[in-house]
């Protein structure tokens, strides 16, 4: 076969002469390296060639006789490979055509992997039409090397293949996040300690958004800062979207919102004027209007403020006079030009909420009155 090791014919074997010693010559050798030396042949390959040639051995005695023998020399063709280089990039499966640079004198070659020097940072297979695929690790980046063989005219040749795994952007990796506040109080998230990207680029929040009737989200110097809608108390979800500038990736963040009790609210609404000598015991002077989002309006409690001197009372959500407030209103010595209602309300837990509204009092010109006090008597003739 091509490239075969040097082998050796003694020619004292051959060629004999009873009589005297021989001398040996070879003609016929254009692609083989054919030496004697005491009468031992040496025959050599040269590099690459492979084909057919005929030697020509010929024994000569001291007196000029001579005999030859010729021997048809044929080298069987075998593979010639080349080192390979390959570019892969990053995360990506790759065919590496290794027979391109390499020659061939005839049909049968097998390609196949030495196993003692594969790839040390991906991994690879050899496709049925001679080929290999090359398939670096995840993320790596880098320089790979690995061997293959072929078998050809039964010699096999190995040789490597260079592999330089250029880089690509990863994608980030936003992970999840979890958060806590109270009803009704904003909360600040730093959701990017968690998220990664393998390529060392650096993070930023490219948006976010939350269900209108949960609350808002605003970026805030890399943060989020999330605001529960008013008295929203449960779970919030927060989508959120990190790039590393160029790709991205979503996550989201539950934030719990915890209920706290509160406070209830109270509005009191006066009539615009009540007018004297028009006013009763059932006239409404106020209504009020109460609420509070946790505590049913029965288990509030609803007082009257400021009146201390008994001019109001209270009936179911309405404010009338008392008998004591229409004299009061009628008494022209008071001269009322004006009255305010107050009243609170409390749901025994938080501070009490209270509200005041005041109404006109219309004085009315009441008619002058006069009295004729006549004395009892008087007598005749004494006036």
């Amino acid at each position: 076969s091509e490239d075969f090791d040097a082998y050796t014919i003694d020619l004292n074997e051959v060629f004999k002469d009873s009589d005297s010693s021989l001398e040996f010559s070879v003609s016929g050798n254009s692609n083989v390296l054919v030496s004697i030396e005491n009468g031992i042949v040496t025959i050599s390959p040269t590099a690459d060639w492979n084909g057919s040639e005929i030697l020509t051995f010929k024994a000569t005695d001291p007196s000029g006789e001579s005999i030859s023998q010729t021997v048809n020399f044929t080298v069987a063709p075998v593979a010639d490979i080349v080192a390979d280089k390959a570019t892969v990039v990053e995360d990506t499966p790759t065919i590496i055509k290794v027979l391109g640079n390499d020659t061939f004198e005839g049909d049968g070659k097998v390609v196949s992997l030495d196993t003692n020097n594969g790839p040390a940072n991906g991994t690879v297979s050899v496709n049925p039409d001679g080929s290999v695929t090359y398939t670096p690790n995840d993320n790596y980046v880098g320089k790979d090397t690995f061997t293959y063989v072929v078998t050809s005219g039964g010699v096999s040749e190995s040789t490597a293949v260079e592999v330089n795994v250029t880089p690509v952007n990863d994608a980030p990796v936003a992970k999840d996040d979890i958060a806590t506040t109270q009803e009704d109080t904003a909360v600040t998230i730093d959701v990017l300690p968690n998220d990664t990207d393998v390529d060392g680029d650096k993070l930023s929040i490219q948006s976010a958004s939350v269900p209108e009737a949960q609350g808002k989200v605003e970026i805030v110097d890399g943060k989020l800062v999330f605001t529960p809608a008013e008295n929203f108390n449960g779970h919030a979800e927060i989508i959120y979207t990190v790039t590393d500038g160029e790709l991205t990736d979503e996550a989201k963040v539950t934030v719990t919102v915890n209920p706290v009790n509160d406070a209830p609210t109270i509005k009191v609404e006066a009539v615009e004027s009540i007018t004297e000598d028009a006013v009763s015991t059932d006239t409404v002077v106020a209504t009020l209007t109460v609420s509070d989002t946790d505590t049913p309006e029965d288990q509030l409690t609803v007082s009257l403020e400021n009146n201390s001197n008994g001019y109001f009372v209270l009936v179911g959500n309405e404010v009338k006079l008392t008998q004591v407030g229409v004299d009061a209103v009628n008494n022209d010595e008071l001269n009322l030009k004006d009255l305010t209602i107050s009243a609170s309300v409390s749901d025994g837990v938080n501070p009490t909420a209270s509200d005041s509204d005041s109404l006109i009092v219309n004085r009315v010109n009441d008619a002058p009155t006069i009295k004729v006090d006549a004395v009892e008597s008087i007598t005749e003739d004494a006036v």
